[in-house]
């Protein structure tokens, strides 16, 4: 037996070597930090001007010392998506315009990280790269305010018709800041337009011709006034120029209607309509017609503007009586014209001597069309089998004219008039559904694993006036190493490879799982989560992915999931108040829930995945090696109706060492009168070694010294070991205590 005195030495030596490593270890922290890529400043501060264009640069670049080719800036705050930084250069970027009016200033953040080469790199990949924040900064960036009135936009275009009569108003140009003393002036004056020079109204000063131009190019400036003081100490006031925009007038051509006493009954703007899908012949509304005073003989002709002429788009019609035919049927969701559905023509009538035209609009009408499924009416569905209750294959899908499919559809205008509806029928329709908005095709649980086996089903789709039907063969095959159909849903496999590298890719350091329990009523089925880092993390997007032997399943947590620092998250597939729930139900917030009904843990191998809402990778664990006939000796045991919770953090969750059977009793919950000695692996509650500040699992001298680090502080709960307010030797005593325990 050791000597007390000889042990209370050793404590003692131990504690010095401690306080002996912490100031070697921040010496040697501090010369390695002057390697890596850093700011000299904390905060730094830029300036733009108001209204720039989109991509101008703010300021000077911001830039860190050492930094190196494969090192990068990263915005970790972008002022809501308002600037860009270049990540070579450190080139901060407007990525929206500024008013300064708006808002005169914005803070963002910027953090350098230091780059190395990742383990998975190799000669095909080439080089890949992981980065690690080395330093940040706060930069403020100050929007100033444009002197001087100025235009928001370089040009403007308006429209005038030829018949104008001098003096009408062509448009109206409107400067920013411009003041009563300031003024606009045309810079280039063609004699055919005059401008306010307090209002920037332009009005014509000579009649305009389209036969003759029918475009003009204007500049108008905007001038501020400004003061100069003369030699004999007089003010002096002049004009100077501040901005300028460019005017383009475009003038529009007026159809004569009458000639000599020939004239058109319906005047110079005749309305027709038609309904689409007309065959070609189909006569368009009333004839156009015209009258001659002369009583001359008439005769009629058509014309069409040369850009519709390569789409195919004409008109017949009949030269003695002025009737409007189709040439050919008319597509109302192909016709690229705004608004949809229009089409303008001139018809040309004639008494041999005179000549006059007339605008005609002709409205094509959209009319209801079935929609069509692509391809064969019979197709065969090769797929390997995806489970019960479980999505196979890509979406039966039909095509219908009358909805419009953004990026796919040659008129934006057209309304959409028709919502899908997809339902099954057929020999074998019992044993599937179908999503009826998407076409999508699942198992029905009743599906049971057969070695090969032909199913037949039609897929009807209805856009609830008309149908079309396609029938479907579906062959499944089956993976002869199962014996069993999985309780998992369909999703792609993991390879072991993929597992690896998974692996090789965790950071460990945010979100780990925690605990698990796989009841054998799969409604009492929980993971927990644990915060590890030290920040609240915002797990909106986030990704938890279970794979089987047969396939998988990923659940996203839904927007405004947050994980606050050592917090921990449940993940259930029932409401914890609901009458048989054995977990507690807290609706003060003691605990945070994720309720997914479709979270269930097979009864069969898994691997469970996590992975952030960047689709990095942040922690695994399971006993599933897919690819593998044999699972090996490291695997989890993963029993069922066991809570297993996670001993040493730092260990991945593939390995055997990270996890302990707990002995917890099912119904214990989250209530705070739990004696702690309960709580390993009871949901909701932290688990951790006495002294194991830094959660790797061991006690060691990494926590004596974080222990050190905090002497004197009030503030800090976890290297307070005796809870007695303060961070001092008697904590350190604690945990040398429990040097090395595992």
């Amino acid at each position: 037996m050791i000597p007390t005195n000889i042990a209370n030495r050793k404590k003692t030596a131990l504690i010095l070597a401690t306080m002996f490593l912490i100031y070697g270890i921040a010496s040697i922290s501090s010369a390695d930090e002057t390697e890596k890529p850093h700011f000299h400043e904390d905060t730094a501060t830029r300036a733009v001007v108001e209204n720039v264009a989109i991509g101008t640069n703010v300021g000077n670049p911001v830039t860190a010392h050492s930094i190196n080719d494969a090192d990068r800036y990263v915005l970790a705050n972008d002022a809501g998506g308002a600037f860009t930084i270049d990540k070579q250069t450190g080139q901060l970027k407007t990525a929206t315009e500024l008013d300064h009016a708006t808002k005169s200033s914005y803070l963002v953040w910027i953090k350098v990280e230091n780059s190395m080469l990742s383990p998975l790199s190799n000669d095909e990949t080439g080089p890949i790269y992981d980065y690690i924040q080395t330093d940040e900064i706060k930069v403020t960036i100050n929007v100033t305010p444009k002197i001087g009135p100025y235009f928001q936009d370089d040009s403007i275009t308006f429209s005038i018709a030829e018949d104008a009569a001098i003096g009408t108003t062509v448009g109206t140009v409107s400067a920013h800041n411009f003041g009563d003393l300031d003024r606009y002036v045309l810079s280039v004056e063609s004699g055919t337009f005059s401008i306010n020079s307090q209002t920037g109204e332009l009005t014509t000063k000579t009649a305009l011709d389209y036969e003759k131009q029918t475009s003009y190019s204007l500049v108008v400036e905007v001038q501020g006034k400004h003061y100069a003081v003369s030699g004999t100490g007089e003010p002096i006031a002049f004009h100077a120029t501040t901005d300028s925009i460019n005017v383009t007038v475009n003038v529009t051509d007026v159809v004569e209607t009458i000639a000599s006493g020939l004239y058109f009954n319906e005047g110079s703007h005749i309305n027709r309509s038609i309904a689409e899908n007309s065959p070609a012949g189909t006569n368009i509304g009333a004839p156009i017609t015209a009258t001659s005073d002369s009583g001359k003989t008439l005769s009629y002709s058509v014309g069409i503007a040369e850009s519709w002429s390569d789409k195919g788009i004409a008109f017949d019609i009949d030269s003695s009586t002025g009737q409007l035919k189709t040439s050919s049927a008319l597509d109302y969701e192909t016709l690229s014209l705004a608004p949809a559905g229009l089409l303008a023509v001139t018809v040309i009538v004639t008494d041999g001597v005179n000549t006059v035209l007339t605008a005609v609009t002709i409205t094509v009408t959209n009319v209801n069309e079935a929609p069509v499924f692509g391809g064969s009416s019979e197709r065969q569905m090769d797929t390997t089998f995806p489970g019960n209750d479980a999505a196979f294959g890509d979406p039966i899908v039909a095509s219908d004219d009358d909805i419009t499919q953004p990026g796919a559809d040659a008129n934006p205008k057209t309304p959409t008039i028709d919502t899908l509806t997809y339902t099954l029928s057929g020999t074998h329709s019992d044993l599937f559904t179908i999503d009826s908005s998407t076409g999508q095709l699942k198992t029905k649980p009743t599906l049971t694993y057969q070695p090969v086996e032909t199913f037949n089903v039609v897929v009807t789709v209805s856009d609830s006036s008309l149908t079309a039907s396609v029938s479907l063969v579906i062959k499944f095959e089956y993976d002869d190493s199962n014996n069993s159909a999985s309780e998992a849903d369909a999703a792609p496999t993991v390879s072991s490879t993929e597992i690896a590298q998974i692996i090789a890719l965790l950071t460990m350091d945010k979100v780990i799982f925690n605990e698990i329990y796989n009841a054998s009523n799969d409604a009492h089925d929980w993971l927990e989560f644990r915060n590890i880092s030290d920040a609240a993390i915002d797990l909106t997007g986030w990704q938890f992915t279970l794979r089987a032997e047969m396939g998988g399943k990923t659940i996203t947590f839904p927007a405004g999931a947050m994980l606050p620092v050592g917090g921990v998250l449940l993940l259930v597939n029932t409401a914890p108040s609901a009458p048989d729930m054995p977990l507690a139900d807290t609706a003060g917030g003691a605990m945070n829930y994720i309720v997914d009904e479709t979270f269930n843990l097979p009864a069969t191998d898994f691997a469970l995945i996590l992975q952030g809402a960047d689709g990095g990778y942040e922690d695994c664990m399971g006993n599933y090696f897919p690819n593998r006939s044999l699972k090996p000796a490291s695997a989890v045991p993963l029993t069922a109706d066991v809570v297993w919770y996670r001993a040493k953090p730092a260990l991945i969750g593939y390995q055997t060492e990270a996890w302990i059977e707990s002995g917890y009793s099912e119904g214990l919950g989250y209530d705070d009168d739990v004696p702690k000695e309960m709580r390993l692996g009871t949901p909701g509650y932290r688990h951790r070694l006495t002294g194991d500040l830094n959660n790797d699992g061991v006690v060691n001298i990494l926590d004596l010294v974080l222990i050190a680090s905090q002497f004197g502080q009030t503030d800090a709960p976890e290297a307070d070991l005796n809870s007695d307010g303060t961070v001092d030797i008697e904590d350190l005593v604690i945990a040398a205590n429990s040097f090395g325990t595992l």
